[in-house]
Formats: structure tokens, C-alpha cells, sequence
């Protein structure tokens, strides 16, 4: 490892967003990880589900529910002997055990894929080679296995301080012998310790990649590389910190744009912010090891290009998402998908409708629900500003849905069959049909048929990615993929205009006609 040469960090981070610039792909990885949520909901959200309907008929349950319903404080003591009974948290136990088993189980293959594909994709673009979104599933697969199992090893490492302090504070705590003030002070060497570790392997799936080590190996030679350079190492942890942190933050100093900004922020950090960064980290420890020296010639400052050049290459991105969004929901050799989506969406709007009326609409009044009034956010929100919170979060969302289908087909499917379940479990709790259609029908027509395109290309994609897995000629099954993956993300990016005029009805048109059904 080199000690001797100056560590730039200016120059990785500024070669990382030019080399982000020529190929924008390196943003579909990073995309890619935040479909990583939807694989723990859907686990979590079809175990709860289970566990409803399997506990319809429990007395126990019908009992928690009145208490909470009656509002007396005074019965929180009935409430917690309920809670406490055998027959209430065994029930409960067995659910939530291997739902929460399989989740990071999930969690850890899910993301052993998608570091291999964005750090696998980063060394693509640093040495020179273009990177698409082919050679992006190329990469996907390609170290998946020790990148997974280095994940798990040093999120484990990584935790192990607050974990540690933190059990030790709480069973002190409980055992009476230590006060309030020694158990903050555990657990603020536990965040410290935690915070010190993270700073030592911030390399780690880089080394994967680029050293093609894994587990052990990897963590300590990411440790070394902070070690022999805590300057540039340091550079990159507080710009990251301060970077992410001023464009998730600036939506809190504008009072009544909060909501709007704070969704930007997060496409934002998705789609430029996370990719930049992890890529000059990338190139950073490419310097380290002494694998890449950097000439500092960009072809234009890097600040200058961060308007209407920026804006013009989304544009035409948009433009080209909108041409096969198109050519995807028209083409006859996709009605399939389309119906297995529609399918999942009406089976759990029937559930989310048994659901409810099984004692699930009592549990939400108990919680203080009023039926017929409307959220308070959507009527204290400035003009526009709930459509844009509205567009982008429903965006995010069908991104999510429609690329989770790279690790299975029942993921997009589950994620529509879950909202199928929200939209019945809220039938339920509306007083009449007028009251429902109005707050459903006006932006739902657009929107509704938005999430059931991202499921339905969230489905093929992991159709095509097993057929892939299966096919005799590796090649031609990589060129299949390389090609529907492309398709799906171009069909996201264009449902954002969909998104768009959806989420502007749904903030500045359905509240008044939700007013004139007789919402209040």
C-alpha cells in the first residue's frame, strides 16, 4: 500500500462526478438499494397480515382493543397483563420469529447483490470502461456471494459497541445498581464506539471489488487503508456527513416547504448524492493502494455543471422513460404481467376489506381515528406544495417496487397486494361510498394504474432474471436481462410524469371534493 503520495480527495471527488456525468447508470445501483426496504416490508407486512386474520376471533385481542378504546389510563394495567398473557405473545412470537428471521436473512443476500453491482460498477467507470445498465446486472451477480457475507460480518463488527454498551446499560438499569446518568453514559460510549469502528471500514466493499477479498481480509485492509491515511479518509467521512446531511436538512429552514423539499432531498441523495460520493470513495482508495493517479482535467468546473446542463441530461432521460412506458404498457407480450399485477392489487383490496371488518377498522378508531375527517397535513399544506411530497414519495415508491423484482417476482407482487390491502382496510372506515370515490377516484385513476405498470415491469424483470439464471447460453441470458433491465428502469423514470399529475390531484383537487362528499 502506498504511504508516500498525496492523497487528493478534492480530485476523487471531483473525477468521481464527471466519471457519474458520462455514465448516469451508476445510478441505477444505488436505486437499486433502496428497493432493499421493500423486501422487509412485504416480509413483515404479509406476516402482520397472518397474524390478523389468524387472531380474529381471540378474546384477548377483542380485549386490548376495547381497552384501548375506552381511553382510561387507569386500564393500562389490564391492557399489560393482556400483553403479557401466554395466549396473547406466544401467538405473536410465532409470527414475528421467522418473519424477522427471513428479513435479514433477505436483507443480507439483497444486499450482497446490490454492493457487488454498484462498487463492481464504480471500478468499471475509475479504469476507463463505460458502465450501462447491462454491465450494471453484469457486475449485480458477479461477487455477490463474498460481498453478502462481508456485509454481514462488518454490519456486524460495526454494531457490536452500541450493542454491548447498550445491553450492559439496560441490565444495569433493571438490576437496580446503576442510575440513569451511568446508563446515558454507556450508551454514549456505545454510539462512540460504533461511530470509530464505521470510520475504520468505510473501504470495506471496496476491497471486495477491487482486491478481490472478502470477510476478514477485507475489513482489516480497510482498517489499514484508514490507518496509513486518516486525512483523506477523514475528508471523505465528514464530507459525506455534511453533504448528506445540508441536502436532507435544508428542508427544515423553509417553514411549509418542509415536506416537498425533504422528498427532493431524498431523490436527490438517490439518484446524484450517494452515487458521487461512494464513487470518490472508490477512487479514493484506488490512490491508497496505489492503483490510480489522477490528472486534474475536467471540462468544466464542477460546480458550473450542476444547472441547466444537469437539468437538460434528466430531460432527455425523462423523455426516453416516457417513449418506453409507452412501448412497455402497450406491448401484447406484457398483458400477462399486467394481469398477475392487477390480480395482486384486487386480492388485497378483498383481504384488506375482511381485514377490516374482522376488527382491524375498530383497532384504528381506538387509536383516535375520526371516520369522515380529513389528515390535518393535507389542510394545513401550502398550495402544491402536498402534490409535490405526493409525486415524489409515490415515485420512490414504484421505483422500489419495480426493481425489488430483481431478487424475485413475488416482491412487486406482494408490495401491489399490501396496497390492495391499505385501500380496503380504509373502505372500511369510510362512512359511505360518495365519501370514498371522492377521496380516491380523482387521482386514483392515474395512480392506481402507475403502481400496477411498476409492479407488472417489477414482475417481468424477475421473470427474465430466473429464465437468465436457467438459460443453456449464459451469454444470451445476460443480453436478455442487460435488456428488460433497461426497459424497467426507463419505464420508472417515465411513470414520473404519471406521478406527477397523480400526486398534483391528489393535493390541491381531492381535498375540495372531498369537502363538497362532506369530508370535514
Amino acid at each position: 500500500m502506498n504511504t508516500d503520495r498525496r492523497i487528493s480527495y478534492d480530485a476523487a471527488l471531483s473525477k468521481s462526478y464527471w466519471a457519474w456525468r458520462s455514465n448516469p447508470a451508476l445510478s441505477v445501483p444505488t436505486m437499486m438499494a433502496s428497493s432493499l426496504g421493500i423486501i422487509a416490508e412485504v416480509i413483515l407486512g404479509i406476516f402482520g397480515i397472518a397474524y390478523l386474520s389468524s387472531n380474529e376471533g381471540n378474546s384477548l385481542l377483542t380485549r386490548l382493543i376495547q381497552d384501548l378504546m375506552s381511553g382510561n389510563l387507569g386500564r393500562l394495567s389490564d391492557a399489560r397483563s393482556v400483553v403479557m398473557s401466554s395466549g396473547f405473545y406466544i401467538p405473536l412470537l410465532t409470527f414475528m420469529i421467522p418473519a424477522m428471521i427471513m428479513t435479514l436473512v433477505a436483507e443480507v443476500l439483497a444486499s450482497g447483490f446490490v454492493y457487488s453491482a454498484e462498487f463492481g460498477s464504480y471500478q468499471r467507470a475509475l479504469e476507463g470502461n463505460r458502465v450501462d445498465i447491462p454491465s450494471v446486472m453484469v457486475e449485480f451477480r458477479k461477487r455477490w456471494r463474498p460481498m453478502a457475507s462481508t456485509y454481514f460480518l462488518s454490519y456486524f463488527i460495526t454494531f457490536a459497541p452500541i450493542l454491548c454498551f447498550g445491553l450492559a446499560a439496560l441490565g444495569m438499569t433493571l438490576a437496580g445498581v446503576s442510575s440513569v446518568l451511568f446508563s446515558s453514559v454507556l450508551l454514549l460510549f456505545g454510539v462512540l464506539g460504533t461511530a470509530a469502528v464505521a470510520a475504520l471500514l468505510i473501504y470495506t466493499p471496496v476491497v471486495v471489488c477491487a482486491e478481490d477479498l472478502r470477510g476478514w481480509r477485507a475489513v482489516s485492509k480497510s482498517a489499514s487503508a484508514v490507518i496509513s491515511h486518516p486525512g483523506p479518509s477523514l475528508a471523505y467521512s465528514v464530507v459525506y456527513l455534511l453533504l448528506t446531511s445540508a441536502v436532507s436538512g435544508v428542508a427544515s429552514l423553509v417553514p411549509g416547504l418542509n415536506l416537498p423539499l425533504a422528498s427532493l432531498a431524498s431523490v436527490g441523495i438517490l439518484i446524484i448524492v450517494t452515487p458521487v460520493l461512494h464513487l470518490s470513495k472508490s477512487s479514493l482508495f484506488r490512490q491508497i493502494s496505489g492503483g490510480e493517479q489522477i490528472d486534474q482535467v475536467w471540462p468544466t468546473p464542477l460546480q458550473n455543471d450542476l444547472g441547466w446542463s444537469l437539468a437538460r441530461m434528466l430531460l432527455s432521460k425523462l423523455r426516453t422513460g416516457l417513449g418506453q412506458l409507452v412501448s412497455y404498457t402497450t406491448d401484447r407480450r406484457n398483458f400477462s404481467y399486467h394481469i398477475v399485477a392487477s390480480a395482486a392489487l384486487v386480492t388485497g383490496l378483498i383481504g384488506g376489506i375482511t381485514l377490516g371488518r374482522g376488527g382491524v377498522d375498530q383497532l384504528i378508531f381506538s387509536l383516535g381515528y375520526s371516520p369522515g375527517q380529513i389528515n390535518p397535513v393535507v389542510t394545513g399544506s401550502l398550495p402544491l406544495t402536498l402534490g409535490v411530497y405526493i409525486f415524489l414519495h409515490n415515485w420512490q415508491v414504484s421505483l422500489a417496487t419495480a426493481l425489488s423484482g430483481v431478487w424475485m417476482s413475488v416482491i412487486p407482487v406482494g408490495t401491489l397486494f399490501l396496497n390492495g390491502v391499505i385501500i380496503g382496510v380504509v373502505y372500511t372506515l369510510v362512512p359511505n361510498t360518495l365519501m370514498l370515490a371522492a377521496a380516491l377516484l380523482p387521482h386514483g385513476v392515474i395512480e392506481v394504474p402507475s403502481f400496477i405498470i411498476a409492479g407488472s415491469a417489477g414482475l417481468k424483470l424477475g421473470i427474465t432474471y430466473f429464465r437468465a439464471l436457467r438459460s443453456q447460453e449464459a451469454g444470451q441470458g445476460q443480453d436478455m436481462l442487460g435488456r428488460v433491465a433497461t426497459q424497467t428502469v426507463y419505464v420508472v423514470v417515465g411513470l414520473a410524469l404519471l406521478f406527477l399529475i397523480a400526486g398534483l390531484i391528489e393535493g390541491n383537487v381531492t381535498p375540495w371534493l372531498m369537502r363538497l362528499a362532506g369530508w370535514s
